[in-house]
């Protein structure tokens, strides 16, 4: 498994990957085995520790053993879940599956969970010499062709802020939940306005923290004063789009009000110094999207609904279908939904020697922590309408 992984990496990336063990009698075997290859590798660092004794050290992969010499051997739940949440990219478990889920409780639940959702193969260690599989994140986001010879998934590139700390600080604004409000272009602006000043604070020496939480019930009151409207009663051409460009706009020449927590009786006023609508479509504006998103400059962007965008599973990507489009409430046209960017990705997929790129962006949803994972998710580039960048 480290080889693929070493060989789906670009130019001079180097990544960090954890090796867990369940058993960590397991742990001497392991390193003694490693060691010579990838004690000075080029390209991947390994950490090898016990699920037991580990603290929470966060890796892009984790690749976990699930082999169990006692059958005895109990471990604390929370030592399970640690192990298992500690991967930014993706996670990949080794072991034999019936064995694990005999266990019953959690390992139970996990086997059933992979077999579910097409997540589990048989190692083939034969076709592992000949590179015929490359390791590709579409195969952590439910793919069903992980085992197929004709398809071949590689990562080209990925970056993410959920999970990533800046210089010791965690820079992602709070998870916001917009509820039955229709708030989707307000939380997600904020958000993005809150982790840009937290990558900002983080960037100061020493690193600190901004405690300052923007005010969404501000922002609304002067967006109905803007449009003379409540927000939902806009004509229905003014929504959307529209009410994205009319929020930015307030954001730049009025700004909103920010309160401390510890002191809400304490505000201040925040603006954007300017905002831009980002090109998508083309390979040099994805670099550029990939390139702002690294130095701490959190997107913002819109997509039209489909009814699968309610039934997806965690760490699948969400994909437009225009011939199933989810229709709003009160209008009946098809709904749009705004949210933050925290990252993107690259994968390359082959299939019988057709060679196809897909793109997707990483989300912070305004909708709480039931969509995706904790409120983070993947959106395709496809379905994309509209990318803003906004600069504090």
């Amino acid at each position: 498994m480290l080889e693929i992984i070493s060989q789906g990496l670009e130019g001079t990336e180097v990544i960090d990957v954890g090796v867990l063990c369940l058993c960590g009698s397991n742990i001497s075997g392991i390193k003694s085995s490693l060691r010579q290859k990838y004690a000075t590798h080029n390209k991947i660092n390994v950490h090898i520790e016990s699920a037991d004794s580990f603290e929470g050290e966060t890796y892009q992969v984790v690749i976990l053993s699930m082999l169990l010499k006692d059958e005895n051997t109990i471990l604390q739940i929370e030592k399970i879940n640690t192990a298992l949440t500690r991967a930014r990219h993706c996670l990949w478990m080794f072991g034999e599956a019936a064995s694990v889920s005999a266990r019953g409780g959690v390992f139970k639940e996990l086997v059933d969970d992979m077999i579910e959702r097409k997540c589990i193969l048989k190692w083939n260690t034969t076709a592992t010499s000949q590179s015929k599989y490359a390791l590709g994140y579409d195969d952590f986001h439910c793919s069903s062709s992980a085992s197929s010879n004709e398809t071949i998934h590689q990562v080209c590139k990925e970056f993410t802020w959920s999970g990533r700390p800046k210089r010791t600080k965690y820079i992602l604004a709070p998870l916001r939940d917009q509820g039955n409000s229709d708030t989707c272009t307000m939380h997600s602006c904020l958000g993005a306005m809150e982790s840009m000043y937290k990558h900002q604070y983080a960037c100061l020496e020493p690193p600190q923290d901004f405690s300052w939480i923007l005010s969404t019930d501000n922002l609304k009151e002067e967006y109905e004063n803007v449009v003379a409207k409540e927000i939902g009663s806009e004509e229905i051409e003014k929504k959307g789009k529209d009410r994205l460009a009319t929020v930015l706009q307030i954001l730049e020449e009025r700004g909103v009000l920010g309160r401390r927590k510890q002191q809400p009786e304490v505000s201040s006023n925040f603006r954007i110094k300017s905002h831009t609508q980002l090109p998508i479509k083309e390979d040099q504006g994805i670099k550029t999207v990939f390139d702002t998103v690294k130095d701490g400059k959190f997107l913002v962007a819109h997509f039209r609904i489909s009814e699968n965008y309610f039934s997806l599973r965690p760490g699948e990507i969400y994909h437009f279908d225009r011939h199933k489009p989810y229709l709003h409430p009160v209008s009946f046209l098809p709904a749009s939904h705004a949210v933050m960017i925290i990252g993107l990705g690259k994968t390359m997929t082959k299939v019988k020697n057709i060679l196809e790129r897909s793109i997707h962006l990483n989300l912070q949803n305004s909708a709480g922590s039931l969509f995706g994972e904790n409120g983070c998710g993947y959106v395709g580039l496809e379905s994309i309408r509209g990318l803003y960048q906004l600069d504090i």
